[in-house]
């Protein structure tokens, strides 16, 4: 790791509140995703251009604190597998996700929406990366 990395924390080796500072805001909005995904709907509202965009927002956020919570855990550095294992990751939830949906009143599995989230969440790791850059690149200006 170069000295800008922040620090890591590793869960195995760390106190419990680190490893929730580096979690909690990823689980926090893993259980928005869940919770806003089990009230039942009405049926025939969901295949619309909004509900793609909401898809989409909400996994950005999640792929940008996945892939905070995953770079604070020291696993960027070193490694190349890890934009696909972030991508398996994420994937992985939104399917589950859809897959939840099935018996709830109103609700569908739909492969679009597993699709909105999948861009979202890379949307979402590009924009963090991008920021984490700029962040650099500015604190490399100033000295």
């Amino acid at each position: 790791m170069s000295g800008d990395d922040p620090q890591p924390c590793r869960p195995e080796s760390a106190h419990w509140p680190s490893w929730l500072r580096v979690w909690g805001p990823t689980i926090v909005w893993l259980l928005v995703i869940l919770t806003a995904t089990s009230v039942p709907g009405k049926a025939g509202a969901a295949s619309n251009g909004v509900d793609k965009f909401e898809h989409f927002v909400a996994y950005a956020v999640f792929g940008a604190l996945l892939r905070r919570s995953w770079q604070l855990t020291g696993r960027l550095s070193g490694s190349r597998l890890w934009p696909a294992a972030l991508l398996i990751m994420g994937s992985a939830w939104a399917l589950l996700d859809e897959l939840h949906q099935i018996p709830i009143a109103g609700r569908e599995f739909e492969l679009s929406d597993v699709a909105a989230d999948v861009i979202g969440l890379l949307a979402g790791f590009w924009l963090a990366a991008y920021w984490q850059y700029r962040q650099r690149s500015r604190s490399t200006h100033k000295t």
